[in-house]
């Protein structure tokens, strides 16, 4: 067998003669294999392009139309599987990338809602705790945080002095620290 000449082996293949494909293989194989690991630069895709290559020359024997040389179709046949490779690689970064936004847009989108579920309970923990100060010491609290009035004019308004104000507001922190101390990371 290893001494037919290529066309010869080609009409025994057609035939299904299973030595002819393996001297075809045998002759060609590192040859496709080189050219096809130069194109792509990754040893096992070349190696899927060429077992690719020589599984389909099986599989489609009996309707080969060879005119030329075999090994010159052989090196056409690598070059567009090469290229379709190429093509597919690129599909799949495509299709990579893709996913990979739609993962941080869908992260984002948990992240955010996370963050309103903890602001609301945040804030009606706030409110709770708030309304469990004493009346006085709420009252200052809220005028001071909520209205925005200065100390002088919270201490004038309730008829306080201005250490008194202070007083009850630190005391007020103090308190709302401890009842929302479960929030602590973020308050």
């Amino acid at each position: 067998m290893n001494q037919l000449p290529d066309n010869e082996l080609l009409i025994l293949l057609k035939s299904d003669d299973n030595r002819a494909y393996e001297e075809l293989f045998h002759r060609y194989w590192k040859e496709t294999f080189t050219l096809a690991h130069r194109k792509c630069g990754n040893e096992q895709e070349a190696l899927d392009i060429v077992q690719n290559i020589f599984f389909q020359l099986w599989e489609n024997r009996k309707h080969l139309s060879i005119t030329g040389s075999f090994a010159a179709w052989l090196y056409t046949v690598v070059k567009y599987k090469v290229i379709d490779w190429y093509r597919s690689t690129q599909t799949r970064e495509v299709q990579k990338k893709a996913l990979y936004q739609q993962l941080v847009a869908q992260s984002a989108a948990v992240v955010k809602e996370n963050t309103i579920i903890h602001y609301r309970e945040l804030s009606s923990d706030w409110e709770t705790a708030v309304n469990n100060l004493p009346e006085r010491m709420r009252e200052v609290y809220l005028m001071r945080y909520q209205v925005h009035l200065s100390i002088g004019d919270i201490a004038q308004q309730l008829s306080l002095t201005p250490q008194s104000v202070k007083n009850h507001l630190q005391k007020a922190k103090v308190r709302l620290r401890k009842m929302l101390s479960h929030h602590l990371p973020i308050f």
